[in-house]
């Protein structure tokens, strides 16, 4: 996703929450879309946020894919999360995959 989707997503993710602030998956949707355009803080905030729905709701893969987001969130820039742990791209899988959820088709 570059910079300027991103950052044009941004707004429909809030409308969104304004919508349905329990609705786990925007959350978690704009903090990939904050983490892109280099906001750290403000992804993870939005990632706990989603974890928290997420758990409440019971969807465990939904709590699983906002783990992995805060873990990679918490990872400095220049480590690496260790090996067993999801990595960054097993997380954008996962993601996929839980925002399908919620999207009509």
């Amino acid at each position: 996703m570059s910079l300027v989707i991103s950052k044009g997503f941004k707004p429909y993710f809030n409308q969104a929450i304004a919508i349905k602030p329990e609705y786990a998956g925007a959350y978690l949707a704009r903090g990939v879309a904050r983490y892109q355009i280099l906001d750290r803080q403000g992804a993870f905030q939005d990632a706990q946020v989603a974890e928290k729905l997420f758990t409440s709701q019971n969807n465990s893969p939904g709590t699983q894919t906002a783990q992995a987001f805060i873990k990679e969130l918490q990872t400095p820039v220049n480590d690496k999360v260790s090996p067993g742990s999801p990595s960054f791209l097993d997380f954008l899988g996962s993601l996929g995959s839980v925002l399908l959820q919620f999207f009509p088709f």
